[in-house]
């Protein structure tokens, strides 16, 4: 690849969009090697010579009850002259095509997902931070004061809350371990989802100036170039909260239902900060907990709206994780006696509020698909195909 004469394609995303869990094709083993089928996007495609493609493939992994087998995603090399190899503008089809190589670990295909993720979506994430901070600057001292102290100030909460996991997330820039690769998906998600929002409330203000409007090109240029929110939460939810999730699936019965027993009776594990409360991320954990064993072992990751349920569990996990760095970077504060200790205290105090209130209400709707959300979904998309319908018929 360095010397040009091999153009890799990136084809990993399928027609139902960035949601890896959703992937449909599947590498089988044959003869001693691995045949490929299934269908896949990849932009360049017609200038490609190889593919870098992501598929399902059985393995196996051990559990107290021995040797158990699951379709897990993995990172496979595909030559385009290969047998089966079909390419139609940004797409490309695989029929029992023969797999020139693995990619890393069988099975491991999210985590290595994560590493060509890392590095550049937090370089990314830091960068939008601080366009936003150089907006709020620019706002400060030119909007009514009205305005300023409701819309601003609710923003600069979001702002810490984004800087304290990003703080944390550096922590782990030099680990490059499964659990810093989660970190790192949903921090760069919850960055992204919140700049973006306060961007584009914060461009309603008046009066503009040239800098503001470079500040606001420059964002939009930044969050183009990352990948898509729901990508993020999807690729971290089948990361790391599936393995999460395949705990609840390696119990026993008995051993689950003391599990949720104990949850329901209020009995948790406690954060060893006593600088600030937080009490509302310890009762979001314990509700995060039955979402994913809802979601993963009572409806075996096979239902519909799955796509709903895993973006819900990858925000319900970031907002919890943000949470738990405004916690952590506030307690530091206190114990060093830094100046800013009251103002932070009180910053991440509002942050945790919200945080844990969103994600309780994103875990519930997990724990009531097909009863809540779910049903108002289906109802607004069957409305939007009627409509579009009806259009159609008066246009004909």
């Amino acid at each position: 690849m360095s010397d040009g004469s091999v153009m890799m394609g990136w084809a990993v995303q399928e027609n139902n969009g960035t949601d890896l869990s959703m992937t449909t094709s599947k590498v089988v083993s044959e003869n001693g090697g691995y045949s490929l089928t299934g269908r896949k996007s990849c932009p360049f495609a017609s200038n490609s010579t190889h593919f870098l493609v992501l598929a399902k493939t059985l393995t196996q992994t051990t559990t107290e009850e021995g040797p158990t087998e699951s379709y897990r995603n993995s990172f496979f090399i595909v030559k385009r002259d290969s047998p089966g190899v079909k390419v139609e503008n940004d797409s490309v089809t695989f029929e029992k095509t023969p797999v020139e190589d693995i990619v890393g670990v069988v099975g491991e295909g999210f985590g290595d997902a994560q590493v060509a993720l890392f590095t550049e979506q937090y370089v990314y994430s830091a960068t939008l931070l601080g366009y936003l901070k150089r907006v709020v600057q620019e706002l400060r001292d030119t909007v009514p004061d009205k305005w300023a102290t409701s819309v601003i100030a609710s923003c600069a909460c979001t702002m810490y809350a984004m800087e304290a996991s990003l703080y944390a997330l550096t922590a782990n820039l030099d680990l490059p371990t499964q659990d810093s690769l989660l970190e790192a998906a949903l921090v760069n998600a919850f960055v992204q989802q919140s700049a973006d929002g306060w961007l584009s409330t914060l461009a309603t203000a008046t009066p503009t100036s040239p800098q503001l409007e470079n500040c606001f090109q420059g964002a939009q240029e930044v969050v183009r170039l990352m990948e898509p929110v729901h990508f993020l939460h999807a690729t971290a939810a089948c990361c790391g909260v599936e393995d999460y999730g395949l705990v609840f699936q390696k119990t026993s019965l008995i051993q689950t239902v003391q599990q949720r027993t104990m949850r329901s009776a209020g009995m948790r594990d406690t954060i060893p900060i006593k600088e600030i409360d937080c009490t509302a991320i310890e009762k979001a954990i314990v509700r995060f907990g039955d979402a994913v064993e809802m979601t993963f072992t009572r409806y075996k990751s096979q239902v519909f709206y799955q796509s709903l349920l895993v973006s819900r569990l990858g925000e319900a996990a970031s907002l919890i994780y943000a949470a738990s760095a405004c916690a952590s970077r506030a307690a530091m504060c206190a114990n060093k006696r830094l100046p800013t200790a009251k103002s932070e205290k009180q910053l991440a105090t509002a942050f945790i509020a919200y945080a844990a209130e969103r994600a309780l209400t994103l875990c519930d709707e997990c724990c009531n698909v097909g009863l809540t959300a779910d049903d108002s979904y289906k109802r607004i998309a069957l409305q939007v195909c009627e409509d579009a319908f009806v259009r159609s018929r008066k246009v004909e």
